[in-house]
């Protein structure tokens, strides 16, 4: 693959501090939250005019957006996971004793993971239909392959669970903790404390590692033609990698005029060719590719 040309497009500004996460809205449009608490909505990527959706007592460090709902779930930082939904009073559900690190959704019901290493299932009024405890360190993100969850944090480790939240296999992958992990048909991908960019096979074989960046890799999101990975760092830098190759097709460093001045915690693809980073330098900024001639 081609190397790629990265162009700022815009900055939307709002947030006061560290902004830990960002989520599509379904449609053209994206939400960020972070330690002040504030959600906002992004409608636009050419617009910089952000609409608050809520507020909440804590930082929130993970989200989910539920389209058919209209509803979003913010994970707290005390373990509280809030119900937020527009013209209604928030809900708010002590769902863990930590940090909620991840939340997403089953078949009927919600799931989220927390730094004392369990993952929770419950439903919207925040009744806990099942919970296991996979760790005595955090977990820090979960995903949906196939009929089956898999979850991986600061253990080293990644766990398969089934539908019912079983435990069905797991697999020693390093020492490193591990904040995101992402998958193809083909790979999988996973970022962590060591800075490298990890790819397996679906048996966890055929192990590629890519020095990536300098410090801990917090973002890591893939294209939605499957063929790049963004990764975003505690170096304050970005970069893009052939998803085949681990090549590297672009960069964004922090001397870079509109770079960023802190940790990228959290990256948005919303195309092919434009996504969206956020930083622990409160902003929270757009990105468009152009093949490079």
């Amino acid at each position: 693959m081609s190397k790629v040309a990265i162009f700022h497009q815009r900055e939307f500004k709002g947030h006061k501090q560290s902004v830990y996460c960002v989520i599509s809205d379904g449609h053209s449009g994206f939400f960020t939250a972070g330690s002040d608490g504030f959600i906002v909505h992004w409608e636009d990527p050419n617009s910089d005019d952000g609409v608050v959706f809520a507020r909440v007592p804590e930082a929130v460090f993970s989200m989910y957006y539920d389209l058919p709902a209209d509803r979003i779930l913010a994970g707290g930082q005390y373990g509280n996971v809030y119900i937020l939904q527009k013209n209604q009073s928030p809900k708010i559900v002590k769902i863990h004793e930590g940090s909620v690190f991840w939340v997403g959704a089953g078949q009927g019901f919600y799931l989220s993971c927390s730094e004392k290493g369990d993952v929770a299932a419950w439903d919207s009024q925040g009744t806990i239909k099942k919970r296991i405890k996979l760790s005595t360190q955090s977990l820090r993100w979960g995903n949906k392959v196939g009929d089956n969850w898999w979850f991986t944090g600061s253990e080293g480790r990644m766990w398969e669970l089934t539908i019912d939240l079983d435990l069905r296999a797991s697999h020693r992958l390093g020492d490193a903790s591990w904040f995101k992990l992402v998958h193809t048909p083909d790979w999988v991908f996973a970022v962590g404390r060591d800075a490298k960019l990890h790819r397996w096979n679906h048996l966890f074989l055929d192990h590629n590692i890519q020095d990536a960046h300098w410090y801990s890799i917090h973002g890591l999101a893939l294209s939605p033609d499957l063929r790049i990975l963004a990764t975003g760092s505690m170096d304050k830098s970005i970069r893009l990698w052939d998803v085949k190759t681990l090549e590297p097709l672009g960069s964004i460093f922090p001397d870079h005029e509109n770079g960023h001045k802190s940790s990228v915690n959290d990256i948005l693809w919303l195309d092919t060719e434009i996504f969206i980073s956020v930083s622990d330098d409160a902003s929270v900024r757009c990105w468009k590719l152009m093949v490079a001639k």
